[in-house]
């Protein structure tokens, strides 16, 4: 029988949470913690979802030092947001986590900063559909693709093949490495977009880089 950090039952299909550890931003001092699913069989395995719902299994997670969560104790919208793609969230200052309510951990986070609502996951599917076939298609589409605060990953790598971009390869497994490098790429393509955007050459600019790109191509 696998039971929670508190000695409660845990069963297929329970939500629970796990402290991360420390980190800092900006000289700040943060608490993170990670919401996943029980998947039911072997401990120190879990479930995460996508955007789309769609669920994703993951290592490093085990029930003994996680806490089972009661759903009817969750705020309106957190089940939503988790079974849409939030599994991270943090808490400003080190907390105790040992005496301090586990639902205090939640209402006090960033959770509600990083919840997908059913209009953004609307506007996420939109974008993800969205083709990209050069640059030029970002700065015509620009408004289309940018249209909230996130980007979908899949579209993210539709940019970085338009720009001769190959994504990174994993070595030894290491997806999030190799994820973290596409993502370094993009900003810096994106940097670059958006300052031609705002001197007003956007569309320009991307018509001579996919011009470029197509002469290469054929040399």
């Amino acid at each position: 029988m696998t039971k929670d950090r508190n000695g409660e039952r845990v069963v297929k299909g329970d939500i629970l949470v796990g402290e991360r550890g420390n980190m800092f931003s900006e000289g700040k001092k943060y608490t993170r913690f990670k919401i996943w699913e029980f998947t039911g069989k072997n401990d120190g395995e879990g479930i995460y979802y996508d955007p789309k719902g769609k669920r994703h299994r993951f290592s490093w997670a085990y029930a003994g030092s996680s806490i089972k969560l009661n759903p009817e104790k969750l705020p309106d919208g957190f089940l939503f947001a988790f079974t849409h793609g939030m599994s991270d969230i943090k808490r400003l200052d080190s907390i105790d986590t040992e005496n301090t309510d586990v639902y205090d951990w939640i209402e006090k986070s960033d959770w509600k900063e990083n919840a997908l609502t059913p209009d953004i996951v609307k506007k996420y599917l939109a974008v993800e559909a969205i083709e990209i076939k050069c640059m030029a298609d970002v700065a015509e589409k620009w408004d289309d693709i940018f249209c909230f605060d996130g980007l979908p990953s899949k579209t993210m790598y539709k940019i970085l093949e338009a720009a001769g971009i190959e994504s990174c390869q994993p070595i030894n497994g290491e997806l999030g490495i190799a994820m973290m490098e596409d993502e370094l790429n993009f900003l810096s393509i994106f940097r670059h977009l958006r300052e031609w955007k705002e001197q007003g050459i956007l569309i320009e600019k991307c018509k001579d880089f996919d011009k470029k790109m197509k002469e290469e191509n054929n040399a």
